[in-house]
């Protein structure tokens, strides 16, 4: 009899119909017609791990807005984790290391004429309509100061950080965060006299 303790973890399968209408979004959105060459299949073992190149990522709960497809990514597939059934993924834009169990993740399919700048630009597009949390940090990098942002919809490993510009200085987080630290306010003003104008990101 076959012992379940030392079975492989099994990558989620979404519905087919689920499944397909993502990938043809992606596509669409990239121009892609026609039947390209999907990448190859990963089947379930930490052998076949090194055939995935790129996967689409489960939300832990729901969509945090009805804009948003109910998966995100695609993300970069880097292998296994520490943690059982658990794999580190890289956020094609922000270069962000995840860790993410396997239950949430899905085989993207990526056409043989897409590159990985074609997925960064997409990605991209799509991370600007993510709805923000709270912000849970801040640091200065650079002579910029930078805003830590917990995402809705989102893992605490999958907070980044964003620029503190005017475009995000209208975040009604911000607001929350110089209240819960008021002494914060004249670091924030300093930055927000050396804005550009018209509120650019």
């Amino acid at each position: 009899m076959e012992n379940s303790k030392h079975k492989s973890p099994q990558l989620h399968r979404l519905p087919r119909k689920r499944e397909t209408r993502c990938q043809h979004r992606v596509n669409r959105q990239l121009g892609i017609t026609g039947d390209d060459p999907p990448t190859p299949k990963w089947h379930g073992t930490r052998e076949g791990i090194g055939t995935i190149e790129l996967v689409l990522v489960r939300y832990p709960t729901k969509s945090p807005s009805k804009i948003l497809a109910p998966i995100r990514g695609p993300v970069r597939m880097l292998g296994e984790g520490k943690s059982p059934n658990s794999y580190r993924l890289q956020d094609l834009v922000t270069k962000a290391e995840l860790l993410v169990h396997a239950d949430r993740l899905v085989p993207f399919k990526r056409a043989h004429n897409t590159s990985l700048k074609d997925l960064e630009t997409l990605v991209g597009f799509e991370q600007n309509e993510q709805p923000v949390d709270s912000i849970v940090g801040h640091r200065e990098r650079n002579g910029k100061l930078e805003m830590l942002i917990h995402w809705q919809g989102l893992e605490d490993s999958e907070d980044s950080f964003i620029p503190y510009n005017a475009y995000y200085d209208q975040l009604a987080a911000l607001d929350s965060y110089l209240e819960d630290n008021p002494t914060l306010r004249p670091l924030f003003a300093r930055y927000k006299r050396n804005f550009r104008p018209h509120g650019r990101r």
